[in-house]
């Protein structure tokens, strides 16, 4: 009784509210004139299902010069090479859930870490467990995440990697570099690159208007503007995007994003590789940091635990499954209806965007 006497007039505010600025919507803002001219963000139909692949790999890379003692390739034993994801302890991958979905042969059983020469020779390591993220949601690819607990606990040679909290933060315009193994072009995927590859990308805050479901505070997007045959490919679903130093002299690397997809032609199905008139998404690695912190510690023995069990706040971040839409948690509670009561009001104004976010409606 006290939910339903709370949502009736929440619904019925929201009616109004979305009446109110049907106009608004019409009248592009001062960010969505900047780029009005630039067909990058025309690059997603919100009326195809097959907007997104989810299982891409590098081209147009160079070989890595550093160790990415971090970097994991996930697969099963009928089909090894299925995904990418990151070492974030020492026995704990960090991945995609759309990895371990059954369009990708389902959970994996195996895992190969990288050595320090990048390659893949090392024996896989079983995968004892899985967690996937509460809120993951594979029709608007949000909480696009999942967990992968080893059945071995590596050594100090191998990884972590170091990846990005609630505090870190990606700015427009910012070079990203994203990291797995590369097909050799667009026209030749079946060719995988021996070594590990790095291609250059950049952070573009905008593309949100073009992309169906984005979510500024789950997601960030990137491409090689003004190059072509540069980006993710068949392959690499999960792999790093992240901060690091171009001038490419200490090999620093803050993982920022876990790729989840890039763009798949509407009109053939195909999916085009290093197509710079498009974006790819990722899943932004600060909006999952606490939960994934959270499974770690609590699934990793004292001995061997990370450092940051200690010291992270397993309340902070926003929640779970908090976006920058105001999606409820499952089974809101009182306390957040109210405080959605109030984000309501404050909502007037501000173009109808944000209130469709709020109400789930995606962009």
């Amino acid at each position: 009784m006290m939910l339903t006497s709370i949502c009736a007039p929440l619904l019925l505010l929201a009616f109004l509210l979305l009446s109110l600025c049907a106009v608004a919507s019409a009248t592009p803002t001062d960010s969505e004139t900047e780029h009005s001219g630039d067909n990058r963000l025309r690059g997603f139909r919100k009326d195809e299902d097959r907007w997104l692949d989810a299982s891409p790999r590098v081209v147009g890379g160079v070989d890595t010069p550093f160790s990415r003692t971090w970097i994991a390739v996930i697969g099963t034993s009928s089909s090894p090479n299925q995904c990418h994801g990151t070492l974030v302890s020492a026995d704990f991958v960090l991945t995609s859930a759309t990895c371990i979905s059954s369009a990708f042969g389902g959970i994996p059983s195996r895992v190969v870490v990288m050595p320090n020469d990048n390659n893949m020779r090392t024996s896989p390591i079983s995968v004892a467990n899985h967690f996937i993220h509460p809120c993951a949601d594979s029709s608007r690819f949000r909480w696009d995440v999942a967990l992968l607990k080893l059945g071995t606990v590596l050594s100090s040679a191998y990884g972590p990697v170091t990846f990005a909290d609630s505090d870190t933060q990606v700015f427009n315009g910012n070079y990203l570099r994203i990291i797995g193994f590369g097909a050799a072009s667009d026209s030749d995927r079946t060719s995988a690159s021996p070594a590990l590859q790095e291609a250059t990308l950049s952070y573009e805050r905008l593309c949100g208007s073009s992309i169906p479901g984005y979510d500024a505070a789950t997601h960030l997007c990137a491409n090689a503007p003004n190059t072509t045959d540069v980006g993710p490919c068949d392959g690499d679903s999960g792999s790093p995007i992240g901060l690091t130093d171009l001038d490419a002299t200490t090999g620093a690397f803050t993982q920022v994003g876990i790729l989840t997809g890039f763009y798949r032609d509407p009109n053939t199905g195909s999916a085009r590789c290093g197509d710079d008139t498009h974006y790819h998404l990722y899943t932004r690695v600060s909006s999952v940091s606490n939960w994934a912190k959270t499974i770690i510690c609590d699934n990793t023995a004292e001995a061997t635990k990370p450092s940051f069990c200690n010291s992270f706040d397993r309340d902070g971040g926003g929640g779970v499954c908090a976006t920058s839409g105001g999606d409820p948690p499952p089974c809101a509670p009182r306390e957040w209806l109210q405080q959605a009561a109030n984000q309501i009001t404050s909502f007037v104004g501000e173009g109808s965007q944000q209130v469709f976010r709020f109400f789930g409606g995606g962009v």
